[in-house]
């Protein structure tokens, strides 16, 4: 039914639109429906009130009774509602509604009761399209909605939920929406005329005359009025693609359409090798698809246009002769269509690569050439152009061809060209480095073994032909020619046996960098090293002394004689296939010498050598136990001897030593040997061993021989002053007794007093007269028996000491050390002996008296030397030697000793060096008549005066020992602080305690361990003579001097002229410190020692320099 439908709509409410949006107040809160994309509603749509509805027009109620009417349907989508109790039924009718887009047509429902009275101001609910909206019946029982949605099919349901005195009710109906715009997709050729075509309807579907009506395409909008059809056109003149074209109506319905626009052109793109024959082919249409035929179409490729004409097929082709690359090809159609495509134009010459090389390292330029389908083409003629030089090539059956590259250093282009087509590479040629190659050779004077060769060759190996070669060595220098293998040789000649240098070198030409490089040489007198070690095995146990026989290359020679001398008896052995020689040893123990020799002497291949053989004693099974007794019970120390089987060995001489004595016993046949003890009481250490020619053993145990053990010693007071007595209790094992009772008895005076926790028990001397008194002490415990004791000491009573009695002592003291290099066991003053704890208190004292002004009597003190202390080294000039001398006094004071060490401002100063250097302060004033500024901290150690002072030998100055620091530094040749010499340094020194061994151990090393080698100045350093286990006397003298330092030695270069046996020559040697005597020490000979020379005239020499650092 078209129309509008004519009850009004009393609540005037808005209409029903897409929008979604309801602006009903009565809207219903507790739903949101949504309508479905093309504005429909589902037909399964259920609504519950009073009651149920099912989307089926069916209503059904909720209560039963007697009265309830059945479920009826209505043909015409009327409802009428079931009854409920005294509740009227009701009935809801509506009609199907058909409507152009927003035409104004609304839909109504009309409510009534069972006999057709209309139900007014009832509200009544619509759902379409997911919502619910509600409107008021009005008098004639009508509620209707406006419907203003997108054009589609809908289903409607109006319900009425029913009152105290209605009956619910519903109907459903359709509600179609119509289009006012309609249309057809397009599709048409490029620029053919085809237009399109809409037509537009208004509200009740007659054409829309003269109305102007708009177009979207493409994003550009255009306006159009309607004829009097209602139709509006629009000409297509897009480009070829596809489109979307919307149509607009007044009343605001859009509605879309397909463009198609069709090319008139049709082509692909193209893939092809150069001058292949390959062409680009298009064929053309005209606007109804049909072929263009004999036409003139263009292209343009690469900024050039041709034209050409089509063929009966509308296809027009063109010739592709362009260089390798991409390009766009341009079609042009007459009716201006344009359509690009790509042309790949590949190349036939590929694989070809810029070149960075070496000069003439062997490398060639190579291209591969393609034929017009891309596979490898042979015997095809290449031409190479290099800096204006053609050369022709053919290609292989891999359609390769190349071009060794000879040039010499620079940066070339080469072009390649074949077939038309050129291309062009960088070549980079660089001056090839070289490499000399030679190695330590031995060498024979006058023979053929005479003969050194060394190799040239380039960056990758090659030889190097026809280049001048130097060699230098022995300050000589000589050249060769290298043949095609890159050798050069040179005679080695004049040469006396030892190591020599020898350096060689290219000075490169154009094309080829220099190189050098340095080997040994050994000038031997033998085509053959013989080589042995020397030997320590146990008495009878099968061992072998062995030698190696091999060629001067290491290689071992086999069934060889070597004849061993042992004894003045000689041996003949034969080497087997690893050059070995061997002999068994049955010799008693001892030590042999075994001497050895390969060929007769005077042949090239003649060698000897020797080596000692240490035959140890077997070594039997020895043991002793403790032994705990009383003195003079009778006991004896007993040892068993057994063999390896455990088995008693009598008749063995076992060598006892106790207390310094050794005796002599001898094992009965059980094995035993026994030594009476006859010790006093104390704890003592027996040794024991085995005297006996084939065998040894040793061993040792403890004797404890039970008591007690009283000590004293004299003591030393001035007349008319108190002093103490000690006397020290202790049992057998040395371990003090407190708590004990000891008397004392002196001059008819009897004293007692306790042990303490020491052991010691102290009394008061009272004031004697001048004179020695002997003093008795005895211990009685309560036990008795063997662990009481007694003795006796002096009490020596002296005057006071003068000032002049203090410098004369002073100077016997500093006499004696400085010629006995040691400190005397006590000191003389006035007649009277004291020890060198008192001498130094009173020349501490002295000493500060003296700086005082005070010139009086001093009185001595008894004090004891320290338990022990180290040695004082050299350190330098002390200036504050008064308050050194105080915190000696101030220590005797407190402890009742002198002390070990005491600080000062130059080091820390041991005992020895306080008593040296204040004996020196006191004679010096006692020489002077004043105190000196400084005295010199330096060491007393005895070991300098073991060494002959001569011209090598020289005492050091007295600047030299206060600047003692310098020669223990480091160097750029002298590395001390260079891990390995450092380690090197503490294994040779481990377990030596005096600089003299240090240093012979030192120097003993260097001269086993380096072999001199031929050449001036400094080349290695210390370092690298360790490695290379060779080096001139500079670069040992490094090496000497830096292990010294490392050890802590001082160390120091001299440099001279010396006349060896063959003459005056330069020569460096080493000077260490040991004491206060620089003690000559040169590596360079076997025959050498630390402090003596015997390879140089020590008496001709001429001195030119002393160094710390080596400046050549």
């Amino acid at each position: 039914m078209l129309g509008s439908v004519c009850a009004a709509d009393l609540n005037n409410v808005s209409d029903i639109e897409n929008s979604n949006l309801i602006q009903d107040d009565n809207q219903l809160s507790y739903q949101n429906l949504e309508v479905s994309s093309n504005g429909s509603i589902s037909d399964n749509y259920s609504y519950n009130f009073n009651g149920e509805y099912s989307g089926s027009g069916v209503i059904k109620s909720n209560y039963e009774n007697n009265n309830v009417i059945g479920s009826q349907q209505i043909s015409n989508n009327d409802v009428i509602s079931e009854p409920q109790s005294s509740v009227s039924n009701t009935v809801l009718s509506g009609n199907d509604t058909t409507l152009y887009f927003k035409n104004g047509t609304t839909y109504d429902v009309k409510l009534t009761d069972i006999t057709g009275k209309a139900l007014s101001n009832q509200t009544v609910s619509f759902l379409i399209n997911g919502k619910l909206y509600n409107r008021t019946t009005g008098s004639d029982g009508v509620a209707s909605m406006n419907i203003n949605l997108v054009v589609g099919k809908y289903n409607i349901t109006a319900s009425y939920a029913g009152s105290s005195l209605y009956g619910s009710s519903s109907v459903t109906n359709l509600v179609e929406v119509l289009s006012t715009i309609s249309a057809n997709d397009v599709v048409k050729f490029y620029k053919n005329g085809t237009q399109y075509y809409a037509k537009f309807v208004d509200g009740n579907g007659n054409p829309l005359v003269n109305a102007e009506v708009r177009f979207n395409i493409n994003g550009v909008f255009y306006t159009r009025n309607t004829n009097g059809s209602g139709i509006a056109k629009l000409n297509i003149a897009l480009y070829p693609d596809k489109y979307i074209l919307t149509a607009y109506h007044p009343n605001g319905e859009a509605k879309g359409y397909n463009i198609t626009v069709l090319s008139t052109i049709n082509s692909s793109d193209i893939i092809k090798y150069f001058r292949n024959g390959t062409q680009y082919y298009a064929t053309f249409y005209d606007g109804m698809g049909n072929p263009l035929i004999n036409e003139t179409v263009r292209f343009n490729i690469n900024g050039v246009i041709y034209e050409k004409r089509t063929n009966d097929k509308g296809t027009a082709n063109l010739t592709i002769s362009l260089y390798p690359g991409n390009y766009i090809l341009t079609a042009y159609h007459p009716n201006g269509e344009a359509k690009g495509y790509n042309i790949s134009v590949l190349t036939t010459l590929i694989d070809n690569k810029d070149i960075d090389m070496y000069y003439r390292d062997g490398t060639a330029f190579a291209i591969t050439v393609l034929d017009g389908q891309g596979k490898p083409l042979a015997n095809a003629a290449v031409r190479f152009n290099v800096n204006g030089v053609f050369y022709d090539k053919i290609t292989d059956e891999n359609g390769i061809a190349k071009l060794g590259i000879r040039l010499y250093p620079n940066n070339y282009i080469i072009t390649s060209s074949y077939n038309g087509l050129e291309v062009s590479n960088r070549i980079n040629v660089s001056s090839s480095n070289t490499t000399i190659i030679g190695k330590d050779a031995y060498v024979i004077m006058d023979s053929i073994n005479s003969n050194y060769t060394v190799t040239l060759v380039d960056v990758k190996g090659n030889p190097i032909g026809n280049k001048t070669v130097y060699f230098r060595y022995d300050n000589k220098q000589v050249t060769a020619t290298t043949d095609k293998n890159g050798n050069a040789t040179i005679t080695i000649s004049g040469l006396k046996n030892g190591d020599y240098n020898i350096t060689y070198g290219f000075d490169g030409v154009e094309g080829y960098c220099s190189s050098s490089s340095s080997s040994i040489l050994h000038v031997v007198n033998s085509t053959t090293i013989l080589t042995g070690n020397d030997l320590t095995m146990v008495y009878n146990d099968g061992s072998e002394f062995k030698v190696k026989l091999t060629d001067l290359y290491g290689k071992p020679l086999a069934n060889k004689i070597i004849t061993f001398v042992i004894n003045g008896i000689a041996y003949n052995r034969t080497t087997d296939s690893n050059g070995v020689a061997s002999i068994n040893i049955r010799l008693y123990p001892g030590t042999y010498l075994v001497s050895y020799s390969y060929s007769n002497k005077g042949s090239l291949d003649y060698n000897n050598g020797s080596n000692n053989v240490v035959v140890a004693k077997q070594t039997l099974n020895i043991e002793g136990k403790d032994l705990v007794m009383l003195p003079n019970d009778g006991s004896a120390f007993e040892v068993t001897v057994t063999d390896k089987d455990k088995k008693p060995v009598s008749g063995i001489a076992v060598l006892f030593t106790v207390s310094g004595v050794t005796y002599t016993k001898y094992t009965d046949q059980s094995g035993v040997a026994k030594l009476n003890i006859h010790l006093n009481v104390g704890y003592y250490n027996i040794s024991y061993a085995i005297n006996d020619t084939f065998c040894q053993g040793s061993g040792s145990n403890m004797i404890l021989v039970n008591g007690t053990i009283i000590t004293a010693e004299d003591i030393n007071i001035n007349a008319g002053t108190n002093g103490t007595f000690s006397v020290k209790l202790t049992d057998a094992k040395g371990n003090p007794i407190s708590g004990a009772s000891i008397k004392f008895y002196y001059e008819g005076i009897t004293k007692n007093a306790i042990t303490n926790a020491e052991g010691i028990a102290t009394i008061t001397v009272d004031p004697l007269g001048k004179g020695d008194y002997p003093i008795a002490y005895y211990y009685y415990p309560t036990i008795g028996g063997n662990y009481s004791n007694s003795g006796q000491s002096y009490i020596h009573v002296s005057g006071t000491i003068s000032i002049a009695n203090i410098i004369d002592a002073s100077k016997v003291v500093k006499s004696f050390i400085e010629s006995e290099g040691k400190l005397p066991d006590s000191v003389l003053i006035n007649g009277e002996s004291y020890t060198l704890a008192q001498f130094l208190y009173l020349a501490a004292i002295a000493t500060i008296n003296i700086n005082n002004g005070d010139f009086s009597d001093l009185d001595s003190k008894d004090a004891a030397n320290p338990d022990n202390y180290n040695k004082c080294g050299n350190l330098g000039n002390l200036a504050d030697y008064i308050s050194v001398a105080q915190s000696i006094i101030d220590y005797v004071n407190a402890n009742g000793k002198a002390p070990g060490s005491v600080p000062s401002n130059v080091g820390t100063i041991t005992f020895d060096g306080l008593v040296y250097a204040f004996a020196r302060v006191v004679a010096f004033y006692g020489n002077n008549q004043q105190l000196p500024a400084y005295v010199t901290i330096k060491s007393i150690d005895s070991e300098s005066s073991q060494f002959v002072i001569n011209r090598v030998n020289v005492k050091a100055t007295e600047s030299e020992l206060a600047n003692i620091n310098t020669y223990l530094q480091p160097t750029a040749n002298c590395q001390v602080n260079d891990p390995t010499i450092v380690a090197l340094a503490q294994r040779l020194t481990a377990g030596l305690s005096t600089p003299t061994q240090k240093a012979s151990a030192i120097l003993d090393y260097v001269i086993d361990n380096i072999a001199y080698a031929g050449y001036y100045d400094t080349t290695r350093g210390a370092k690298k003579t360790l490695t290379d286990k060779r080096g001139n006397c500079c670069d040992q003298a490094h090496l000497v001097i830096a292990l010294f330092r490392a050890a802590d030695l001082p160390a120091r270069y001299v440099h001279g002229t010396c006349t060896f046996s063959s003459g005056p020559i330069g020569h460096v040697w080493a000077q260490v410190l040991i004491g206060d005597t620089w003690v000559v020490a040169d590596p360079v000979s076997s025959r050498n020692s630390l402090g003596v020379i015997k390879n140089w005239n020590i008496n001709t020499f001429t001195f030119k320099s002393y160094y710390t650092s080596l400046p050549f």
